[in-house]
């Protein structure tokens, strides 16, 4: 995540690229093997080849997509000056935005969970006056560090620490 200020404001911006390279290469196999089912129907293939080869094609991609929504820009801006907070989402076939006051943000948290191995997860999450809690990073992360800093500085511009 990437931190930057803006004269009294901060921007934090969260961009997962290293999830598109695996979501790339699946469907990179995901078309290899749609062409190869493609191939295979037109020559003398049986039809349980063809099938399991268009059915390998359209697990890979399905993969791809899955793996691609995860990968999911977020960008807040916290602006002081006018106090206003701005999220702005943004997958490969999507865009979100939301822009809250300052006065229906109440506070920044760090969201923690447990990973599949046992181990602690965090990501910054706006809480709302309302108490609903939106993620300020689209994945968890390991590093602690990185989170509470993320977390302490978004707090500092909203004027709370």
């Amino acid at each position: 995540m990437n931190v930057s200020e803006n004269g009294p404001g901060y921007s934090f911006v969260d961009r997962p690229l290293l999830v598109f390279l695996p979501a790339a290469l699946f469907a990179a196999g995901g078309i290899a093997f749609l062409m190869l089912g493609f191939r295979e129907a037109a020559g003398d293939a049986p039809a349980l080849t063809v099938a399991g080869v268009t059915g390998m094609a359209i697990v890979l991609l399905a993969a791809s997509v899955w793996i691609g929504s995860h990968a999911e820009e977020i960008r807040v801006d916290i602006d002081p000056a006018r106090r206003r907070v701005r999220l702005q989402g943004r997958l490969l076939w999507r865009r979100r935005a939301h822009v809250w006051s300052f006065a229906e943000v109440d506070d920044v948290i760090a969201e923690k969970r447990r990973d599949d191995d046992g181990d602690w997860m965090w990501r910054p999450a706006l809480l709302l006056a309302d108490g609903t809690s939106v993620p300020m990073m689209a994945n968890w992360r390991h590093d602690e560090q990185l989170v509470t800093a993320v977390r302490q500085s978004a707090r500092q511009a909203l004027g709370k620490g």
